[in-house]
């Protein structure tokens, strides 16, 4: 768990306090609406609610010790446009909440390999857990996958013990509805993992019927309880599903589901390789066939309801990860116990040769997957961020500051700079600055025509730049829509100065 907590902390404040995720204002703009109107109901309904009431649940905690937070996040719900998102402490708590799920991903992965294929299998599950870079990139982010992807191990573990004769087994078939309900309002099509109970009690020799209705009973009374809007709001939750879905129509991945899954970046071919053998050893044998057959019915029922698209994102298949180490493991433990059978050697050497197999496998996982995947993500400042810092630096009071209402600047972020600051549409002209000339300009990269001022300022050269220029532009073929865009952390910001001494010894983009 050390390993685990050590790999994910490093993204949990990066770019703070803008977002560094393109999808995580999806789910903070409805946890603020949440919070500045302390309401139920987040208003929109094309993730679930579950990680949305919940990052706004914390956030009104947190608002008892900080009075400001309400006003940030009334803000946030009041002003248009996707990016600007506060207060930060609201996108610390969501990140942080769903870095819990990642960590308790992996402890649900340990006992469930513990339970299918034994003790060491358990270990060796949770440090490939711990280590699949598809798993740890999006254990620190604001994203509904890692939850789901939580609570579908859960409902699994949970099935694993559902034909037990006894209140335990009652409780393990509650246990897994109620987890597959909370896998359906985290990401909707994660609710399928129900299939995984079903199965199991479908062959349990119990009397499966009765069970069957207390696991779907459970699901569903937990759905709703986590997120009313199912029953309450049910016309508008088709409709935002139905216009989620085909906002995607028209995007396209650069490579599809497989061959994301063998990408070190996600999986691996080493792990992929290796959970083929384990998916085989877990079928065969009789003890662990029906679960195993069950998750199965469950991947092949989340493919099928995925692959008919060409945006193919591999976050989608994120709750499958956690299984694939089970399996990975299953068939390492197996090889190290078959060639120490074979050669006859004792209880120590076996248990040496299965701590060798399992920390190459690590190492390689590590080394060439979580290592360069991760890196990048740490330490990350967004340019608004360097922007404000050097404008804080380099202005003072007196002087006028013209800034493109289009870069999604915080206004605690403004608030820092010491000379008078406006803010203005970049398609329009701006409002006349006092004694006629700004003395800053701050412009953005953009492909759309640009009114007066502008792009006057946008033919001169930048007195100081900061992020990387981009050969074709963010925005290009988006027209004069900047409202639904995330910039970017990275995103050019051009600094012009049109009055006075502009040689500050800043870097010329």
């Amino acid at each position: 768990m050390g390993l685990a907590l050590l790999v994910r902390m490093g993204p949990l404040t990066s770019a703070l306090p803008y977002t560094s995720y393109v999808d995580e204002g999806f789910i903070l703009h409805p946890s603020a609406h949440m919070v500045s109107d302390t309401t139920w109901d987040p208003g929109w309904y094309g993730y679930p609610s579950l990680l949305i009431g919940s990052t706004a649940a914390v956030t009104k905690l947190n608002g008892l010790i900080d009075p400001d937070v309400a006003r940030q996040a009334a803000l946030t719900d009041e002003r248009p446009g996707y990016d600007p998102i506060g207060p930060a402490s609201m996108i610390l708590i969501g990140r942080s909440l769903v870095l819990l799920a990642s960590l308790g991903t992996i402890v649900v992965t340990m006992f469930l390999g513990r339970r299918l294929a034994g003790r060491w299998a358990g270990v060796v599950s949770g440090l490939l857990a711990a280590l699949l870079p598809a798993l740890v990139v999006r254990s620190a982010i604001v994203i509904v996958d890692a939850p789901a992807t939580f609570f579908v191990m859960a409902s699994i573990l949970a099935a694993s013990g559902a034909t037990a004769r006894s209140r335990r087994g009652l409780l393990a078939v509650l246990g897994a509805g109620a987890c597959a309900g909370l896998a359906m309002t985290s990401k909707y099509p994660s609710g399928s993992v129900i299939l995984v109970a079903l199965v199991v009690l479908a062959f349990s020799g119990l009397d499966g019927r009765e069970q069957v209705r207390r696991a779907v009973a459970a699901m569903v009374v937990t759905a709703v309880v986590t997120m009313p809007a199912l029953l309450l709001r049910t016309s508008e939750v088709r409709d935002a599903i139905d216009e989620q879905v085909e906002s995607y129509q028209g995007r396209s991945s650069t490579s599809g589901y497989l061959q994301q899954l063998l990408s070190v970046k996600e999986v691996g071919w080493l792990v992929a390789a290796l959970a083929a053998i384990g998916l085989v050893l877990l079928l065969v044998r009789p003890r662990t066939r029906v679960l195993t057959a069950g998750w199965v019915g469950f991947a092949t029922v989340l493919l099928l309801s995925l692959v008919n698209t060409s945006y193919q994102p591999f976050r989608n298949l994120l709750p499958l990860t956690p299984f694939l180490a089970v399996l990975a493991a299953a068939a390492l433990v197996a090889g190290a116990r078959a060639v120490a059978t074979a050669r006859h050697w004792d209880a120590r050497s076996e248990l040496l040769a299965i701590g060798t197999v399992a920390v190459v496998a690590v190492a390689v996982v590590g080394l060439t997957g979580t290592r360069p995947a991760v890196q990048p993500l740490i330490g990350v400042t967004d340019t608004r961020t360097e922007a404000s810092d050097w404008l804080a630096a380099n202005t003072e009071e007196g002087q006028q500051v013209l800034v493109a209402d289009q870069l999604g600047f915080l206004p605690s972020d403004l608030d820092r700079i010491p000379a008078d600051v406006t803010v203005a549409s970049i398609l329009e002209n701006p409002p006349a600055a006092d004694g006629d000339v700004y003395d800053l300009v701050l412009t953005m990269n953009v492909d759309v025509p640009l009114a007066g001022d502008w792009d006057v300022a946008r033919t001169s050269t930048p007195t100081v730049s900061f992020g990387q220029p981009r050969k074709t532009p963010r925005y290009l073929g988006l027209g004069t829509s900047f409202a639904g865009i995330w910039r970017g952390n990275d995103e050019l910001i051009r600094i012009f100065t049109t009055a006075g001494d502009d040689d500050d010894g800043g870097d010329d983009d």
